[in-house]
């Protein structure tokens, strides 16, 4: 696994991790049954503290991605790519609601809020 923590990244360590691993699950890199590194290991190769990565997978595991099992490790679940995808989903629309709130406070009609996402989807 291919992980890292950016410190010039705004989000904290851990919502960087979460979503590291969710995209490497939507993209196949992680598939059903693949087990996570213990949480020791990899907040050592991090160089993060071991309450970050239970955090990362804590989130992972409410949302369905991934499910600790104790002694036998943490895997990736069976229904782990469509967590994720409801995962990435949900940031999508709390974006659109904030930039949705934005556009109305600016006097901007619905056609403007989607003549401007039409061109930023084309660039």
């Amino acid at each position: 696994m291919l992980l890292s923590i950016d410190d010039a990244d705004p989000r904290p360590p851990y919502e960087q991790l979460s979503s590291q691993l969710l995209a490497m699950i939507t993209r196949g890199d992680l598939g059903p049954g693949d087990r996570l590194a213990p949480i020791r290991q990899l907040s050592s190769d991090l160089g993060i503290a071991p309450n970050t990565v239970a955090r990362a997978y804590r989130e992972l595991e409410q949302v369905g991605a991934i499910a600790s099992r104790g002694r036998r490790g943490t895997t990736v679940t069976d229904g782990a790519v469509a967590a994720a995808t409801s995962r990435h989903e949900r940031r999508v629309v709390d974006a659109l609601d904030a930039a949705v709130e934005a556009a109305s406070a600016a006097g901007l009609s619905a056609d403007d809020v989607v003549g401007l996402l039409r061109r930023r989807l084309a660039n």
